[in-house]
């Protein structure tokens, strides 16, 4: 029975705030999600614990955090109920999800070895084309500094080439 609401849920549900009180939040949704709120509630009754969860009705997602309110002999006699709309917050993660499907699946698929490292010159990331060019597996290679990869009489040449990068200038040359 709901006994308070303020009226974000109220809109939400399509209703009043004071047409709410004193009446069952199920009467408010529709059946499926009433079943599925239904067993959720039960479940923090019978645990004793905040439970977090997402319904998704209608392109809508929300999520709902339960949390159980006890008396004074430590019974749960109320439960406390906040609920975010994050929809778009699920769309943007999903579209981001392709993007970065999409970005990997180039990266991975290059004929161009690709290199990436950290301000340490140690390697975070190679792509499978470079690192069989250097006749490594990509796992060998990351967290190793990118000069133990070098002949040592390239070491000095690669050592003034990353004092220029670490001023901000750019540059190009080439490595055996």
């Amino acid at each position: 029975i709901i006994i308070a609401a303020n009226d974000n849920l109220a809109r939400r549900l399509n209703s009043r705030v004071a047409d709410m009180i004193g009446k069952s939040i199920y009467g408010f949704m529709p059946h499926e999600l009433s079943e599925s709120r239904k067993k959720q509630d039960e479940n923090v009754i019978r645990t004793r614990q905040t439970i977090k969860f997402e319904d998704s009705h209608q392109n809508q997602v929300i999520s709902q955090t339960l949390c159980p309110i006890f008396d004074g002999q430590g019974n749960v006699t109320q439960l406390a109920v906040y609920a975010e709309d994050v929809t778009e917050q699920r769309r943007s993660e999903e579209a981001l999800r392709q993007s970065e499907e999409k970005y990997r699946l180039i990266v991975e698929t290059a004929n161009e070895g690709i290199w990436s490292m950290g301000s340490d010159y140690r390697t975070t990331f190679v792509n499978q084309r470079m690192a069989a060019m250097l006749g490594y597996a990509p796992e060998e290679m990351v967290g190793r500094r990118v000069d133990s990869f070098m002949f040592p009489e390239d070491l000095a040449d690669h050592k003034s080439q990353m004092a220029v990068r670490a001023r901000g200038e750019g540059g190009v040359y080439e490595r055996r």
